[in-house]
């Protein structure tokens, strides 16, 4: 999107002006990270000092004078949570709807808490204590529900991502089977005959995949590349992938637990029921984005 905006606005100038958005984008992030780091210390010693966690957090160093307990145990705890956004799209974007999330909660429940705190004093200032926290409690409070509307509303992987922020784990994952797929080393091809003609020999070439389908408008035939003949109508550069069975057919969600993260990835499939399983067409051109998103969804898969 920016590149398209650059090339459009700057006079072509698009790979320049993304670049220059990313590097802001990461100082903000590492700014953002540092600064999230700071409070988060801050409150720890603080709550050490009052023994309200382990008093160890409530140390200063002994040279630098610092709450080094903190600083290290926070450190690692954002290392665990970089690591598991930085794995793919959806697990980032929950960790940043978790993060926006508990910002809204957290500065909303301090404004309330504000309110709370001084509402027996006396010759309290209004405004600071009153005023500000109240628009500050209503401000939060929108932003919130503003961020789940949107993420919510949007549908698709969005959608799911943000059930899965708000509840706390991988609801998606319920019901979704897991699999073992094997991908078949050639490349295959779906050809468009005449439905009237005859099936020629080359389609019945090869004992790992063919499948044969006639209907009233056409003779379709998936089978070895290798062997389609140059003049023949067909889409070539399909690689296959067979999930291991064999399956019941009372069994249901096979090609569900395949499609749904496919389709999330924006991979486009072709799939094909056998007797014993199923098989999965993918373009060659797709087929390391498609076995990654497979894996991270918990499948296995046989090169």
């Amino acid at each position: 999107m920016a590149k398209i905006l650059g090339d459009q606005m700057l006079g072509g100038n698009g790979i320049a002006f993304a670049t220059i958005l990313a590097i802001a984008v990461l100082i903000a992030l590492v700014g953002t990270a540092l600064s999230c780091l700071n409070t988060g210390v801050r409150v720890t010693y603080a709550m050490g000092k009052d023994t309200e966690l382990p008093v160890v957090f409530g140390f200063l160093h002994g040279k630098f004078r610092t709450p080094h307990v903190g600083v290290i145990v926070l450190t690692v705890i954002a290392a665990i949570i970089g690591s598991y956004g930085v794995l793919n799209i959806d697990n980032l974007t929950q960790v940043t709807l978790v993060s926006n999330i508990g910002t809204f909660l957290l500065y909303g429940i301090t404004c309330i808490i504000c309110i709370i705190a001084f509402a027996g004093v006396q010759k309290r200032g209004i405004f600071s204590t009153v005023l500000a926290p109240g628009l500050g409690t209503a401000l939060n409070v929108f932003m919130l529900i503003g961020v789940l509307y949107f993420a919510i509303s949007g549908g698709g992987s969005s959608q799911t991502d943000t059930i899965i922020a708000l509840a706390g784990h991988k609801s998606k994952e319920k019901g979704i089977m897991k699999l073992t797929l094997s991908i078949l080393p050639q490349k295959y091809a779906v050809c468009r005959l005449d439905p009237n003609g005859h099936i020629p020999h080359w389609a019945l070439i090869g004992d790992d995949f063919v499948s044969l389908t006639r209907t009233r408008s056409e003779l379709s035939i998936v089978c070895l590349q290798e062997n389609v003949p140059p003049e023949t109508k067909a889409e070539r550069g399909w690689r296959c992938a067979k999930v291991e069975g064999p399956f019941d057919f009372s069994v249901a969600g096979v090609h569900v637990s395949l499609a749904i993260p496919l389709a999330e990835a924006n991979v486009s499939i072709l799939a094909f029921a056998t007797y014993e399983t199923d098989h999965l067409l993918i373009q060659e051109k797709d087929l390391e984005r498609a076995i990654q998103v497979l894996e991270q969804s918990g499948h296995r898969i046989r090169r």
